[in-house]
């Protein structure tokens, strides 16, 4: 399973939520996630976005590995426990894929 943060680096928000993906990442490495960070300048970007109507950043997406199943999408700047428990949420729903 994939974590997924769609940014940019004018963005005010993902500025704040940089740290918190990073402990979140730290924190559950046990769960065989795989965190992953798309800006504006990743050539993946337009790809995902048109994908998965991404409209606003920061975004967080939750999916599986090979960017085809969408499990959940976060937008906007939330708490790290809002973050956490959606993903605990995901994991123990559909396991660690």
């Amino acid at each position: 399973m994939k974590i997924v943060k769609i940014s940019a680096e004018w963005c005010g928000p993902c500025k704040v939520l940089a740290p918190i993906f990073e402990e979140l990442k730290n924190e559950l490495e046990s769960e065989n996630l795989t965190f992953e960070v798309v800006t504006e300048d990743d050539k993946r970007f337009s790809e995902i976005s048109s994908k998965f109507g991404i409209r606003s950043i920061p975004t967080v997406l939750i999916m599986d590995d090979y960017d085809i199943t969408l499990y959940s999408r976060i937008t906007g700047l939330k708490t790290k426990d809002e973050y956490k428990n959606t993903i605990l949420d995901i994991v123990r729903e559909h396991g660690s894929i």
